[in-house]
């Protein structure tokens, strides 16, 4: 007897839903930043793919969680690099949105010691509104956590929110840049994720300067915790009715460059909170991923690649 043969199931649905921002960025070297109308020869040119957004769909995609990325790119060649690299990842394109001419580009100056100059311009990030989170909605409503953050139009972080709590689904806010929060935003924000200086700036905008401290910020705010990120001093996290738990910070090599560890930070804490873990393994988590990208140059090739499992797996 014939059968039908059945259809296939297709890709899993997301259990991250990340609100991304996209930038191509350019680095010189330099021996030292030049002063302004003076021309300088850089000694070494790099090229990557970034951008806060991206960096955190990958990394919580490395970790064996399915993510969905909400992007906004231009109409340029800057588009077709990073749907070359979604593809080598695989990571799904439905909802990477040419909105604008122009991607978002970075470009930086970096002298001997460490010390830089960059510009960024946004392009097509800040292009990204209603329609597109439209087009998304379904991916939000059945996924188990919202990812968002500020290099993109707030507004669309707003809008994406908001269909996440109608429908029940967990929103994580990295507040970076912390100017962009507003009141609104922070009142459909469950998890909010700053470093030091961000929480700082907040505990103003709520009007308990900055050495209000997160207890009167919570006691404000009607989300449900609070991450602050304190580099080599680790990371605490203030949880609605619990008492905080604070992390320390694992070891990263000498020689790296911590500028993305807080991408990879917050990539270890969506795909373990995704996953139903708890603070203190999500913290952990968190923790390692941020080491293994402060351990070397560049983001995307120091997010770490395995299942939450075995990266919280006690080494033996």
């Amino acid at each position: 007897m014939l059968t039908s043969p059945r259809p296939s199931a297709g890709p899993p649905p997301p259990k991250v839903v990340v609100l991304g921002s996209f930038v191509h960025a350019h680095w010189w070297s330099v021996a030292r930043l030049p002063g302004a109308g003076e021309s300088c020869l850089a000694h070494a040119v790099h090229s990557e793919l970034g951008g806060k957004g991206l960096n955190v769909a990958i990394g919580i995609h490395r970790l064996g969680v399915a993510v969905a990325l909400v992007v906004g790119v231009g109409r340029d060649a800057a588009a077709q690099a990073l749907g070359d690299l979604l593809a080598r990842e695989g990571l799904g394109q439905q909802h990477v949105y040419p909105v604008a001419a122009d991607s978002g580009r970075g470009a930086g100056l970096v002298d001997a010691a460490g010390e830089n100059s960059i510009a960024v311009f946004p392009g097509a990030n800040m292009d990204i509104g209603a329609p597109e989170i439209a087009q998304a909605a379904q991916a939000i409503g059945r996924a188990s956590l919202v990812y968002g953050q500020l290099e993109m139009a707030a507004a669309a972080v707003l809008a994406a929110f908001t269909v996440a709590r109608a429908q029940g689904v967990r929103t994580v806010l990295n507040a970076s840049p912390a100017a962009g929060v507003s009141p609104a935003l922070l009142a459909v924000t469950d998890v909010l994720v700053v470093n030091a200086v961000e929480a700082a700036q907040l505990m103003a905008l709520a009007q308990d300067g900055p050495c209000g401290g997160a207890p009167a910020f919570m006691a404000r705010w009607p989300g449900h915790a609070l991450v602050v990120t304190m580099g080599a001093m680790g990371s605490e996290v203030f949880v609605r009715g619990q008492p905080p738990y604070r992390q320390a910070a694992m070891p990263a090599r000498e020689g790296g460059d911590s500028a993305g560890a807080g991408d990879g930070f917050a990539a270890g804490l969506c795909a373990a909170l995704a996953q139903g873990l708890g603070w203190p393994q999500a913290m952990q988590l968190a923790s390692q991923c941020g080491a293994a990208v402060a351990s070397g140059k560049g983001v995307l090739d120091h997010l770490p690649r395995g299942s939450v499992g075995h990266m919280l797996r006690p080494a033996v």
